[in-house]
């Protein structure tokens, strides 16, 4: 297991202090490991990552999160750096990027649908019997199931026991099991990573059939889409939006660094959850680029001397209006010049 990808289900109904669920899932092999929690702490979570996947699985590689509190903090990060593991995260409200696991998650809330009890209390008894299904079925894109892929060999199920004949996954010899896990092991993963290739090409011409392609520049202004839902006020009503953000970077073809003011930490941000922005800006923006604007022009060269019609002529630039932000700003000050005669 080289890449782990991790997420948390719930607030479920408190039974056994347990309402939250841990799903980590391998990418490659799609295999689950499921953990009940009390709560979703820092130190909660950093707990049952080391102890159900680091200490029994061996440290992966790789650990993708998305970006909540319970996993982008300095206690996970910090155990991660011990271990070797490189941490990172998906993009602000970005979970198709960690698809893996809400797949996984939808899949297996669907069998605890069918199995949990009318008042839902003994969801925690049942999460590992829901994961050994799941580990047990075999999957549709890898077309084997991830108990094979993981272990190399076929489970022991009680069905075996019930017929009493002897299982293909009992061991005899040593020796013939060892040879038979090497032949094994290389070609069921030349399988599975063809199968995961025909799978992605797939997701890809889907998802390339409904979305328009768009670019942004560096210094461009834009809506940020985040869904939050406010107390006492209608869904449907809301602005699903918040900014104005600006682009001051782009990272690569579909993800660009956006801060919501120049003074607040800037964040990586999916172009999905991006629109081009038309309007008045803020006062926050219209001061940063008047002032990059005049210390620009003023910041000379001690070894130049600077004349009077040199400064004259800066200046007047300086209050000309160059493009949309520095009119903005005109606008305002003469309305307030208005106001007071």
């Amino acid at each position: 297991m080289q890449r782990l990808q991790v997420d948390l289900m719930g607030p479920f109904v408190k039974f056994r202090h347990y309402k939250y669920l841990m799903s980590a899932v391998c990418p490659f092999s799609k295999y689950l490991i499921a953990v009940p929690l009390p709560d979703k702490s820092a130190v909660n979570v950093a707990k049952a990552l080391v102890k159900h996947v680091f200490f029994i699985y061996v440290a992966v590689e790789f650990c993708f999160t998305d970006r909540g509190k319970e996993f982008e903090n300095e206690v996970l990060r910090n155990g991660c750096g011990i271990l070797g593991i490189h941490k990172s995260c998906t993009t602000g409200y970005g979970p198709n990027s960690d698809g893996a696991v809400e797949k996984t998650q939808a899949t297996i809330s669907s069998i605890f649908a069918k199995t949990v009890k009318s008042h839902q209390k003994d969801w925690s008894d049942l999460v590992p019997y829901v994961a050994f299904a799941y580990n047990t079925a075999v999957h549709s894109v890898t077309k084997h199931t991830p108990f094979y892929l993981m272990f190399a060999r076929h489970p022991i199920t009680g069905i075996d026991w019930q017929l009493e004949h002897p299982s293909p996954a009992e061991v005899r010899d040593v020796d013939e099991f060892s040879e038979q896990m090497r032949e094994r092991m290389p070609e069921a993963h030349e399988l599975v990573a063809e199968q995961l290739k025909c799978a992605f090409v797939r997701n890809k011409a889907r998802y390339d059939a409904r979305v328009k392609a768009i670019q942004f520049k560096v210094g461009d202004f834009v809506w940020f889409f985040s869904p939050r839902k406010k107390q006492g006020l209608s869904r449907k009503w809301q602005l699903m939006t918040s900014g104005p953000f600006k682009v001051v970077r782009r990272v690569n073809l579909v993800n660009y660094v956006v801060p919501n003011t120049p003074r607040n930490n800037a964040f990586i941000c999916h172009v999905d959850r991006m629109r081009k922005f038309y309007g008045e800006l803020p006062r926050c923006w219209v001061k940063e680029a008047v002032g990059r604007s005049q210390s620009r022009d003023t910041v000379q060269n001690d070894n130049q001397p600077v004349s009077t019609s040199d400064y004259a002529q800066k200046s007047s630039s300086t209050v000309a209006v160059e493009d949309k932000t520095t009119s903005a700003y005109a606008d305002v000050t003469s309305r307030r010049i208005c106001r007071r005669h």
